[in-house]
């Protein structure tokens, strides 16, 4: 559920409301009790069911660091501020997961953007990575590149990144349009492991069709519940897994009522 849908609901009277405060409270309970589950002090949920894509990244992270290669991340070419800001945020809790796990390679991740907001969002998250791992010196300012300003000028940089920078994967997880396609052509020239996600429709079709392993519909937004078990993300998850099937209740007890008759004059 994203904070766009969350604020049309808000609008929508008293009900809205309280689906919001609903929400919020499933989030703030859930995050809490996966905190503690963290910490040991109660027994862990149930884990989420498997994503290829986020099993198959460790595996891909680490061949890369024994290869003396690098990763390349793809934010894409949506601008932050704009309706794109939820995929390219999510590519950017990305960024930083990798980053950490990969940063006792000598080669940092290459992150391209075709925005120069997201572009710097990018090089601030690998410098906070290598500033908490106390390898600040292996920091490079140029891992993370504004490709393009325009999104075939941006998939034509992020094409040239691939085979330049001798990636081991890429991962093309944020705001795209049709150049997805461009792009993940380039790592099957390259013949490089391929995971893929985008918030638009047409994209996640075209990264369907062009990865090895796809990021379906809302599985792009829970990178940092499945491969960091931050407590916030999972949270979140766990709530709008709630909200839906209290939503699917409660459309079931609404056609039960008038099919009965219940409530109407």
């Amino acid at each position: 559920m994203s904070t766009d849908a969350l604020w049309r609901i808000s609008t929508d009277g008293p009900l809205g409301l309280a689906v919001v405060l609903l929400f919020a409270a499933l989030m703030a309970g859930f995050a809490l009790f996966a905190r503690r589950a963290r910490k040991g002090t109660t027994p862990r949920p149930p884990a989420f069911r498997p994503i290829e894509a986020y099993s198959r990244l460790p595996r891909a992270i680490g061949e890369a660091v024994e290869t003396g290669r690098r990763l390349h991340i793809s934010l894409g070419s949506g601008s932050v501020g704009a309706s794109d800001t939820a995929s390219i945020l999510a590519g950017l809790t990305i960024v930083e997961i990798v980053a950490q796990a990969a940063s006792a390679s000598d080669k940092p991740p290459v992150v391209t953007a075709g925005d120069g907001t997201a572009s710097i969002l990018a090089q601030d998250a690998l410098r906070r990575v290598y500033t908490r791992q106390n390898l600040i010196e292996r920091y490079d300012p140029n891992a993370g590149r504004l490709a393009g300003a325009t999104p075939l000028s941006f998939a034509a940089g992020a094409m040239m990144t691939v085979p330049d920078e001798t990636t081991a994967a890429n991962l093309v997880t944020g705001s795209f349009g049709t150049e997805i396609a461009l792009i993940t052509e380039a790592g099957a020239r390259a013949g490089i492991t391929q995971i893929a996600g985008a918030g638009d429709p047409t994209a996640q079709a075209l990264a369907y069709a062009g990865a090895d392993h796809p990021l379906v519909g809302e599985e792009l937004y829970v990178a940092g519940a499945y491969l960091r078990s931050f407590p916030a993300h999972v949270g979140s998850v766990r709530a709008q897994d709630a909200m839906r099937v209290l939503i699917v209740v409660a459309i079931v007890v609404l056609a039960i009522a008038r099919a009965l008759g219940l409530g109407t004059p």
